[in-house]
């Protein structure tokens, strides 16, 4: 099988020749590389002989009606201003060579709802598939390309734009107002998904980031299962597999995933950095796809040698690895070494035939 075929068959929990091995790959890793050996992510993959399923493909575009948007740079400082009828919003970014720090997020209190919800409301997502299909053709038999959906309303705010701290504080004090929020921007996102799931894409990705250790289980319960579950309904009525990007701790709200209508979890990331080996999400979680699995912190830091065996104790966890798509717990750590994700490559075409049975 090549690589498309066998993602696709891992996604659709259909019978593969081996264990697909497609790592996440993004610029974060890509501008690590040493001069002279840059590559884009479809190269590092190629070289590396994994398989490839492309993140953050372009699908579609924003418009912005009635809001003005500017951006201006001082060296790694980015500000952001958004100027509404309903108000002003500004943002302050550092961009570092390896991470972003948000200064000053969009919502600094609940004075800003109504400028934001003005911005949300008049922000009109449009298809814009001619990249998406010329991305997917250059990647042709060795993967896929996939499509990214916007995260859940909370799971945006506490990430991007408001910050953990207020998003809990506004819970507590303005929770009718927050929720209003948060419904405003369920239904625009709705209309995002509408448009990723009339694309060329057969998986859409919705980048939650979902872990116990920004929301509790409660909070999972009652402000993301009813959005991912009406998103997911939104892609399967086009015949398309929604995919949940959850890279954080997940073992407290496993139970609660489980009952999603998502068809599986993305970056499931093992323990130091995560809490759930893939051995446990499986039973967790049965009849979901599982992408993930191996840590990035320890591809970057372990010896070739030791990547290997960490390697095959995961496929041992991994058995009998139906359904599974053997990738990092979230990004490609920023300078891992190429010749790791090799080794995983060679263990992987060595002892990965399905069933797996090491």
């Amino acid at each position: 099988m090549n690589g498309r075929e066998r993602i696709t068959a891992a996604l659709q929990h259909r019978a593969a020749d081996r264990i697909p091995w497609a790592p996440l790959l993004d610029a974060y890793f890509t501008s690590s590389l040493p001069p002279g050996q840059e590559m884009s992510v479809v190269e590092v993959c190629r070289a590396i002989g994994a398989d490839v399923l492309e993140r953050h493909v372009p699908a579609m575009r924003k418009i912005y009606h009635e809001a003005d948007v500017t951006r201006h740079e001082d060296g790694p400082d980015i500000y952001t201003t958004i100027e509404t009828p309903a108000g002003t919003l500004t943002e302050h970014r550092i961009i570092m060579p390896t991470t972003t720090f948000i200064c000053e997020p969009f919502i600094k209190s609940v004075a800003d709802f109504d400028a934001y919800r003005f911005w949300v409301e008049h922000t009109e997502y449009v298809a814009d598939y001619d990249a998406f299909v010329r991305e997917d053709e250059a990647i042709g038999d060795d993967g896929l390309a996939s499509a990214s959906g916007p995260q859940s309303p909370l799971q945006f705010l506490i990430g991007e734009d408001m910050g953990m701290e207020r998003v809990i504080y506004t819970l507590h004090d303005h929770p009718g107002e927050l929720e209003a929020l948060l419904e405003a921007m369920h239904e625009k996102c709705k209309e995002a998904y509408r448009v990723l799931a009339a694309s060329p894409a057969l998986v859409v990705i919705g980048y939650e980031d979902v872990s116990t250790s920004t929301g509790s289980p409660a909070m999972y319960r009652k402000y993301t299962m009813r959005y991912l579950d009406e998103y997911a309904d939104i892609v399967h009525a086009q015949g398309k597999i929604f995919i949940t990007h959850m890279c954080g701790l997940l073992k407290g709200v496993a139970p609660l995933v489980a009952q999603g209508r998502m068809d599986g979890i993305d970056s499931l990331t093992p323990p130091t950095t995560g809490d759930l080996p893939i051995d446990e999400a499986r039973a967790a979680w049965p009849g979901k796809v599982i992408v993930g699995g191996l840590e990035p912190k320890s591809l970057a830091m372990l010896s070739a040698e030791a990547v290997r065996e960490y390697t095959l104790d995961t496929l041992r966890r991994a058995a009998p690895g139906e359904g599974v798509i053997l990738s990092t717990g979230d990004a490609t750590a920023y300078g891992t070494p190429l010749e790791n994700l090799q080794a995983v490559t060679d263990v992987v075409r060595t002892y990965g035939g399905l069933p797996l049975s090491i």
